[in-house]
């Protein structure tokens, strides 16, 4: 006869193995947790087994309680928030409690204690992302207080929501940052960056924020929270991705650095800070010279009043470009001329008041016989607005016609003007010029 065994009594191993193959069958990831609420529910020793790896990423949703009392203090007084995980957790004072329904509940705790019983209950965490935009000092204070008590080990830290970083954290083996400092938190980044870090995306920085100095010291970087960038930042030598999205001034800040070996940089300017509309362009030019990007480049200037001078452009490297400024069709076609690499453009206030003479003419769409120079021969996608009701549809179909035979690996044309005759009788007797074509996009009606 075969002995038999208390399962509850088997070794940790074996026991660590049957719930694995449990966990990891071959179920739609999305309705997998309705499955393994039962192994936590069980006993204490099963969830300490199975909790691990059950609970392999988590995800925060955050919802603030307008009821709560404006007045008080954000980490400790009560809150009303709703913390989703891929299996639903509710904490409250102390310990930790798995409900069964899907739905998620509504919490009545204190941040530090939501936050302390999260960690108990997933003491590997390596990773969390925020997902959601808003802001709040709820939300930010939890999310801070997470990543806080998180910081040693955590490998990747992402939020578009705000996040309190809190005073003193040291994110030592951290290799994704993708975060959005709190303005209540004085935009404090944390003070600790390991030589690990490859992919750094900082949003919302400010014209007067302290920035990081990034300094290298026996393999680690650190992080003087007051020390200015210009000053002595130096960022780590070799990145996957840098991505900086703040103010006029923030840029001015970064062309001050010493800017990584990376794949992938993106800037966007999604403010003007005043008296530094001018200096922008300078300073993407400092920039993207000591830029050594192997494969993806982008600007984004979404600040109306920074303006841009296609002549004194030094972007050789960009591959992606939008531009919200108002620009003139003769500058856009210079702009083409001085970016050989250029992959994707956007301009979404183009003056047509001077479309080139060599347009054709309203009506008379160009012969497909004639030979023209092109402009661009890496462009694939360009993307054109302009402000509806002061210019005709003709003006707009004329500049269509212009820039559409001059580049010839156009794949996508994009464009707010009327779909009209005039220009369905272009595409179709012109489609030589643009083989790659794949897509065309217009308005149905040019007036707003």
């Amino acid at each position: 006869m075969f002995a038999r065994m208390d399962i509850g009594k088997l070794p940790g191993d074996v026991l660590h193995m049957i719930l694995r193959c449990a966990i990891d069958s071959p179920i739609e990831e999305y309705d997998a947790w309705k499955l393994h609420i039962p192994l936590l529910s069980i006993c204490r020793r099963w969830r300490s087994v199975a909790a691990p790896l059950v609970y392999r990423r988590m995800y925060v949703v955050c919802c603030e309680d307008s009821s709560d009392d404006e007045g008080g203090s954000a980490r400790t007084r009560g809150m009303g928030t709703r913390l989703n995980t891929n299996v639903n957790l509710a904490a409250s004072t102390g310990h930790a409690h798995l409900f069964q329904p899907a739905e998620a509940r509504r919490l009545e705790t204190e941040i530090a204690l939501a936050a302390a019983a999260v960690r108990g209950l997933m003491p590997s965490l390596t990773a969390i992302r925020s997902k959601g935009y808003g802001s709040g000092a709820l939300v930010e204070a939890l999310l801070g207080e997470l990543a806080g008590l998180y910081s040693a080990q955590l490998a990747r830290l992402a939020s578009r929501r705000p996040i309190a970083v809190p005073e003193g954290a040291c994110f030592a083996q951290m290799t994704h940052l993708d975060i959005r400092p709190s303005a209540q938190a004085g935009f404090r980044l944390p003070q600790v960056l390991a030589g690990a870090l490859v992919s750094l995306s900082l949003r919302g920085i400010p014209t007067d924020c302290g920035w990081a100095a990034f300094t290298h010291d026996g393999g680690s970087g650190a992080i003087d929270e007051h020390c200015l960038l210009p000053a002595s930042a130096a960022l780590p030598a070799r990145m996957s991705s840098l991505s900086v999205a703040g103010s006029s001034g923030a840029i001015v800040a970064l062309s001050h650095a010493a800017i990584p070996a990376t794949s992938k940089l993106s800037l966007s300017i999604t403010s003007a800070a005043p008296g530094l509309q001018g200096a922008v362009q300078p300073a993407l030019n400092r920039i993207m010279a000591r830029a050594v990007v192997a494969a993806d480049l982008s600007c984004t200037i979404l600040e109306d009043t920074v303006p841009i001078d296609p002549g004194s452009v030094e972007w050789p490297g960009v591959t992606r470009l939008q531009l919200s400024a108002p620009l003139q069709m003769c500058a856009m076609v210079e702009l083409l001329g001085r970016l050989p690499n250029l992959v994707q453009l956007g301009v979404f206030n183009v003056l047509l008041d001077a479309t080139p003479k060599e347009a054709p003419a309203p009506g008379h769409p160009a012969s497909p016989h004639v030979r023209v120079a092109p402009l661009n021969i890496s462009l694939q996608e360009l993307m054109l607005d302009h402000e509806r009701g002061a210019y005709s549809d003709q003006a707009a179909t004329a500049a269509i016609k212009y820039l559409a035979l001059r580049l010839p690996l156009l794949r996508l044309l994009s464009a707010w003007t009327a779909l009209d005759e005039d220009v369905l009788a272009f595409v179709n007797e012109n489609k030589h010029a643009y083989p790659h074509l794949s897509g065309i996009r217009f308005s149905f009606g040019a007036g707003r």
